[in-house]
């Protein structure tokens, strides 16, 4: 389903049943304070299910249901934040979860209301398969610069890739044994990006020429470059997309005529800069 966010209103239109162009939509739930985040559970007993972030401080999780768009609201109650104003949370993501009704969250926080630095939040949410589900802030880490992105991995629903305002990348993993977070071995983009996806296993798309890339990462600048890594792809693109069950990425172009381009994931990770055009001609993409 697509989800679209507009005040108190959080919209939803199953584009594989009916293709309903905003603003229109097929249903529509209420929350009682404007929505300022969403994030989707993926690879989790709770798949397909939603958390809401809302504007006071509270956290929402939607169940799904077995109806197609039938979502059944469940406010979270905050039991222990540490310290942090729940009000102040931004880029909330769903990075794991267990088979017993829990789910890991992570977030951003500055340090204090006029800090420079941020810091990354931890949140655990229990009994979220029952009536009163809590939530509780488990770990606070002060970073050494803000964050410009955070994303889950498009190939992995545990975990997730953070990107600072240097443009350097830190990665966080959830365990058994627990959470860490450490500097990534993915090589960064030519400029930081506010807009990112990446794969964390690249072994499926490992070409003849190039097989050091475990990480692929690419961002959209606020100058509609495109990029991998070190590596421009366009100059002019508006949006960008990461489909891993088609193994394309999709990216539309900007300007008079606009198009809908698709690269494959094995041609971009195959790249060979001395090959030449003829060997590296799929890189135009499929419009």
């Amino acid at each position: 389903p697509a989800f679209v966010v507009d005040g108190c209103s959080l919209n939803i239109t199953p584009l594989e049943k009916a293709l309903i162009p905003p603003p229109m939509f097929m249903k529509n739930i209420e929350m009682e304070f404007p929505i300022n985040d969403i994030a989707m559970c993926r690879g989790t007993n709770s798949s397909g299910s939603l958390v809401l972030q809302l504007s006071n401080g509270d956290i929402s999780f939607l169940r799904r249901t077995e109806q197609l768009v039938s979502y059944d609201p469940l406010k979270i109650t905050w039991k222990e934040t540490m310290g942090v104003n729940s009000r102040s949370l931004r880029s909330l993501l769903v990075v794991g979860g267990s088979q017993r009704d829990e789910l890991q969250l992570v977030a951003v926080a500055p340090v204090s209301p006029n800090a420079e630095t941020e810091m990354l939040v931890e949140i655990s949410v229990e009994d979220i398969g029952g009536s009163l589900p809590f939530a509780s802030v488990t770990n606070t880490t002060v970073l050494e610069n803000r964050i410009l992105r955070m994303v889950n991995w498009s190939d992995n629903g545990h975990g997730c890739l953070v990107q600072l305002v240097d443009g350097s990348f830190l990665e966080f993993e959830v365990s058994e044994e627990g959470s860490t977070l450490q500097p990534s071995d993915a090589e960064p983009l030519l400029e930081p990006c506010p807009w990112i996806c990446a794969v964390k296993d690249s072994s499926p798309y490992a070409g003849p020429h190039h097989t050091d890339h475990s990480r692929m990462v690419f961002g959209l600048s606020t100058k509609s470059r495109l990029y991998f890594h070190d590596m421009l792809l366009t100059d002019s693109a508006s949006s960008l997309f990461l489909s891993i069950s088609h193994e394309f990425l999709c990216y539309a172009t900007s300007g008079s005529r606009c198009s809908l381009r698709f690269l494959p994931l094995k041609e971009i990770n195959s790249f060979d800069p001395l090959m030449g055009m003829d060997q590296n001609h799929l890189l135009d993409g499929y419009e």
